[in-house]
């Protein structure tokens, strides 16, 4: 059974990790919206980036960004890691970026980026509403 606990996680224009492994996020979606003046949109820049911990030797979640209201996902895929050879066997905690840049949102709605790993239920990690703009 695969463990990972969801520290933090953000939605964001940008994640982008320099040369010592430390990552800097650009436009965070702070307050919890984006706007529009027409739907469908894209969204040419976005990203979420996760924090989190696990103390298996390899991880494989599953991600997905959805409408609340929609059963479908806009976006879905896998990301995995894999402990390197030394490394501690207490809890590790890994982060990452997944780059959802290019996604076409069909109307105004609350959209969820869910994490899900091998054995376990969609946790909601970051929403944002994407609202029309007058």
């Amino acid at each position: 059974m695969t463990d990972f606990k969801i520290l933090s996680a953000v939605m964001c224009e940008d994640a982008r990790r320099d040369e010592n492994g430390q990552y800097f996020l650009v436009g965070i979606i702070g307050a919890g919206y984006l706007n529009s003046r027409s739907f469908p949109t894209t969204k040419k820049n976005l990203k979420a980036y996760v924090l989190g911990e696990t103390s298996s030797a390899v991880l494989k979640l599953e991600f997905k960004l959805k409408g609340r209201s929609s059963t479908e996902a806009l976006v879905q895929g896998e990301i995995g890691f894999e402990r390197q050879d030394g490394q501690d066997r207490s809890m590790m905690k890994v982060d990452f970026d997944i780059d959802f840049g290019g996604t076409s949102f069909p109307g105004p709605d609350e959209y969820l980026f869910q994490l899900k790993n091998e054995s376990g239920r969609w946790k909601t990690a970051a929403s944002f509403d994407y609202v029309h703009q007058k």
